[in-house]
């Protein structure tokens, strides 16, 4: 069985697709659902050397075949789209391996922005996938919205018969400034876990196991935190989710 995973900006999680009408593949223009790098920073492939770049880590070796992207959509910003882009990928995050430079067409700033299909390449299996932009459309930062993988759910370890009872959680306040807290219960007996990442991928929060079955709130201190994305993972044995949080600037 195949299903559309979204993997949303060094995206640990995954999510089903749910399409609309019309424009079944529209992006929204808000700048808080998007990527920026303002900074080059040190990339995980030495070769690519201080640039600015998303790592996905899939987990484990999946195949690829497709990948449907989202370039920066702010309005008024269109010009931080990433246009030249290197894709490389890796088995362990250390040997990389060149798939090859991609133009990737500039965003239109609406609603109805449908995004673009990569141009075809042959299949591979990895766990890491990098993508660092080599030019963009003349902004001061580079910007994404999203990338999209079709993948094998049975291969990812999707299972649509998951008991949601198992586990719900929820994140509150969120956009915060100081602090937030993860409310979450686990009815099972099923090791669990979460962490919390920026979205360089860099651990805030290391890996926390939670006692199981629970129910508690887990308050979350931010106050150190830059202002910005960071995303919440939690695991549950082969099951993952990710959440958005957003850190406000100010007192």
């Amino acid at each position: 069985m195949k299903q559309t995973i979204y993997l949303l900006l060094l995206l640990l999680g995954s999510s089903i697709v749910v399409h609309g009408q019309c424009y079944p593949d529209r992006h929204n223009t808000t700048w808080y659902d998007q990527w920026i790098s303002c900074e080059a920073s040190l990339s995980p492939n030495a070769e690519r050397g201080l640039s600015h770049w998303i790592m996905y880590d899939f987990g484990k070796k999946i195949e690829m075949k497709a990948m449907h992207v989202w370039n920066s959509n702010i309005p008024g910003y269109l010009d931080y789209g990433m246009k030249s882009v290197a894709i490389d990928y890796s088995d362990d995050g250390e040997a990389w391996h060149e798939l090859g430079t991609y133009q990737f067409d500039q965003a239109s700033g609406k609603n109805i922005y449908q995004g673009f299909d990569l141009e075809s390449f042959a299949s591979f299996k990895t766990r890491y996938l990098l993508l660092t932009g080599l030019s963009n459309y003349g902004g001061a930062c580079y910007g994404l919205s999203e990338v999209r993988f079709d993948l094998d759910s049975t291969a990812y370890g999707i299972n649509e018969n998951i008991n949601e009872g198992c586990l719900a959680a929820t994140i509150y306040p969120n956009p915060f400034q100081k602090q937030t807290t993860l409310s979450i219960a686990v009815e099972c007996n099923k090791k669990t876990s979460w962490m919390v990442t920026d979205s360089y991928g860099k651990v805030i929060i290391p890996q926390h196991d939670i006692p199981t079955p629970t129910r508690q709130n887990l308050m979350i201190d931010a106050s150190s935190w830059s202002a910005g994305i960071y995303y919440l993972t939690l695991r549950q044995e082969a099951n993952i989710r990710q959440y958005k949080l957003v850190k406000l600037g100010g007192k």
